[in-house]
């Protein structure tokens, strides 16, 4: 048991709170003007133990994708870090049924039990916290054995970022730059920190999870064209990725599904990339 971080207004682990009265689904188009969220919805609805798991969402912004879920029958709860009149992603006040822990701060241990959900969630968070190590360990952790993490964020890997990065030496970051005049308490409010895949593959690894499936979120145009070319990356990942294998002759595995992963489809093409990590049973 892990004791909250003093940034928390709780003292105590969240308990267990049962899912409203069997409300219809909420309508998926409420998430077509997000379709990462959309995306992760339908991932976890599809999950085979849906709606029978106890789901937490880090970093639940509006609360729209814990709605959709706890209104699909699932027993599910968030986490927010900033207050409600210091919040710059709300554009709505949360519903008062939904179970949101406030203050939690996700770039620090969070205050939640081992093996405590089902699933853990997590969309377009990441690329804004200092601490990609702490993230990753801390979902991982509070995820059941054989447990699904479903996290989504900004593919700096799709070719349109590839190309910009190899003309201009910047990353297509879906948010503009940090200037000067940005103050530094507000850092958090940029993608500061969007991941890299290779790094994001071996914290999931170190930690006992393995990613099970990659799944697009939206394809513009651009990346449909350049989409033509990604065949021919297969060479130049497989050279990257095995040109140290001497310094570490035994992670063939690791290496194999490192390229798997850096070759896939969805990873050259989507706006946001959208993994489902499955963690180790035993």
């Amino acid at each position: 048991m892990l004791t909250p971080m003093s940034s928390s207004p709780s003292t105590s682990p969240p308990t267990t709170t049962p899912p409203p009265a069997a409300p219809p689904a909420q309508d998926p188009a409420a998430f077509d003007d997000a379709p990462w969220r959309r995306t992760a919805v339908s991932v976890i609805r599809a999950l085979p133990e849906f709606p029978g798991v106890d789901v937490l969402e880090l970093g639940c912004g509006d609360g729209l994708v814990l709605e959709a879920l706890r209104h699909s029958g699932a027993n599910a709860r968030g986490t927010t870090f900033r207050s409600r009149d210091d919040d710059y992603i709300r554009k709505r006040d949360h519903p008062e049924d939904l179970p949101i822990d406030h203050g939690v701060d996700l770039n620090v241990p969070i205050p939640y039990d081992d093996a405590s959900f089902d699933v853990v969630v997590s969309t377009e968070v990441i690329e804004h916290l200092d601490n990609h190590r702490n993230f990753v360990t801390e979902a991982l952790r509070v995820l059941r054995p054989g447990g699904v993490f479903v996290l989504t964020s900004v593919n700096l890997h799709r070719l349109p970022s590839r190309l910009a990065f190899f003309l201009t030496g910047t990353h297509l970051m879906k948010h503009r730059l940090i200037t000067e005049s940005v103050a530094l308490s507000r850092m958090e409010e940029f993608h500061h920190r969007c991941v890299d895949f290779p790094l994001l593959h071996w914290l999931i690894w170190q930690n006992g999870g393995r990613i099970e499936a990659m799944t697009e979120t939206h394809v513009q145009t651009a990346s449909k064209v350049l989409g033509v070319f990604a065949p021919l990356l297969g060479p130049l990942v497989r050279k990257s990725v095995w040109r140290h294998r001497r310094d570490a002759p035994d992670d063939e595995a690791y290496r194999r599904d490192l390229y798997r992963c850096l070759t896939d489809r969805s990873l050259a093409r989507s706006e946001q990339f959208c993994l489902t990590i499955r963690k180790a049973r035993a």
